[in-house]
């Protein structure tokens, strides 16, 4: 793959004691196919649940799933009560990720870069949810005001995503997987109280994923800048271990079967027809709002690990994954 080669050859020279003093242009291609690639997949997203008649049907089907369930739940009010104070959580952790960061590695760049892709993220969400994005209203759902993306979302991914910018590599699979999991139970939380749409908490995770790969090649420009190159370097593959391969692997698997079925079941017919048809619908989404969290959270981390980001600024420390 062109990206990988790009990061290979890069590598390669480090190596052999060549500094790069900027990003190569097979290297800036790499970053901008990453984009590139989320933003395809959103407008595919948009265009398909938000845009089409039928795309409303299906991603209505699981949001009528998930208030059948919950409605009857005791732990609705509890949920809520977190849901309300997921924000301010959200943001207390990123402003302490960025505090420490700070702390230990004395540059301001790293963490302002970091800063900058998290309110990036929260803030475009915004503009698209209300100031660019439509739902056009073909009558299959009372809620017809634009939810698209979902804000909580966006805000708790991006939370997770400006840790993991500013963790030592040899942390980030440890935040990966505690991250990943806070990032998809928001997600499903907001599914589940009947916030949100499945399409909403999706394009949620790609908005903030496509900020944090641009803050990633924000600290990764910023770093081949003369006189940089000591906070932030690009030396050899750090290991990616079996867990987070193992995470990568499942979460391939859950989207692929999570959305097959909710595609097949709520385009086969009426949600409402039965019970079994409720939670069918309202897992397969749940599984893969589960799973494209973990997808991307780790895929941020194999990102960042061909970078060897340490925005702490460790000389010549090694800090590879084992």
């Amino acid at each position: 793959m062109a990206p990988l080669k790009a990061m290979d050859d890069l590598m390669a020279n480090r190596h052999r004691g060549l500094r790069s003093t900027r990003p190569s242009l097979a290297l800036s291609r790499s970053w901008f196919g990453f984009c590139a690639g989320l933003g395809i997949v959103f407008c595919g997203v948009y265009a398909l649940f938000v845009l089409s008649r039928k795309g409303q049907r299906i991603d209505d089907a699981a949001l009528v799933s998930a208030l059948h369930f919950m409605n009857a739940n005791a732990i609705r009010q509890p949920a809520m009560d977190f849901m309300n104070a997921m924000p301010a959580v959200c943001a207390v952790i990123a402003v302490l990720a960025l505090i420490l960061a700070f702390v230990r590695g004395r540059l301001v760049a790293p963490p302002a870069i970091a800063a900058m892709s998290f309110a990036a993220a929260v803030l475009s969400t915004q503009v698209l949810k209300h100031g660019i994005l439509v739902r056009p209203n073909h009558g299959i759902s009372e809620a017809t005001m634009n939810s698209f993306p979902s804000g909580h979302t966006t805000t708790a991914a991006s939370a997770l995503f400006t840790v993991l910018l500013l963790t030592p590599p040899a942390f980030r699979t440890w935040v990966s997987v505690v991250g990943g999991g806070f990032a998809a139970i928001a997600g499903a939380a907001t599914l589940l109280l009947g916030w949100h749409r499945p399409s909403d908490v999706l394009a949620a995770y790609l908005v903030a994923a496509f900020w944090a790969v641009l803050g990633a090649a924000g600290l990764a420009i910023w770093s081949a800048r003369p006189g940089n190159c000591h906070a932030l370097s690009l030396t050899t593959h750090e290991r990616i271990g079996f867990v987070p391969r193992l995470l990568f692997a499942l979460g391939v698997l859950g989207t692929c079967i999570g959305s097959t079925l909710w595609l097949l079941v709520s385009a086969s017919g009426s949600v409402a027809a039965n019970q079994s048809r409720y939670l069918l619908v309202l897992s397969a989404t749940l599984l893969l709002i589960l799973s494209l969290a973990m997808v991307l959270t780790v895929g941020m981390q194999w990102i960042l690990a061909h970078y060897r980001v340490d925005a702490a600024g460790h000389r010549g420390r090694d800090l590879g994954m084992k």
